[in-house]
């Protein structure tokens, strides 16, 4: 879609338009808290979900994957986060 009537309207400057399907992903995560440290597991976009294609010439994109608005490019991915508090002293 473009931007622009149409130059019978005064539209000189016309630019593409890329639009992208609505995208949902899934993230979820376990924690566990004792007195001074804790432990935290999880995983981001727990589907695998991949973003939507886009015509790379109509919006910035990677591999025909719009870049820059909110889409998970990489994946699943898991992480394992520790914590401990040495206390102040």
């Amino acid at each position: 879609a473009d931007t622009c009537l149409g130059a019978e309207y005064g539209d000189v400057v016309c630019r593409d338009v890329g639009f992208a399907s609505a995208y949902m992903y899934h993230s979820l995560s376990l924690s566990y808290i004792e007195d001074n440290w804790a432990l935290t597991l999880g995983a981001r976009n727990i589907t695998n979900e991949a973003p939507p294609m886009v015509d790379g010439s109509e919006v910035s994109s990677i591999n025909n994957a719009p870049i820059g608005y909110g889409y998970n490019l990489m994946g699943r991915s898991l992480y394992l986060n520790f914590a401990y508090d040495l206390g102040s002293n």
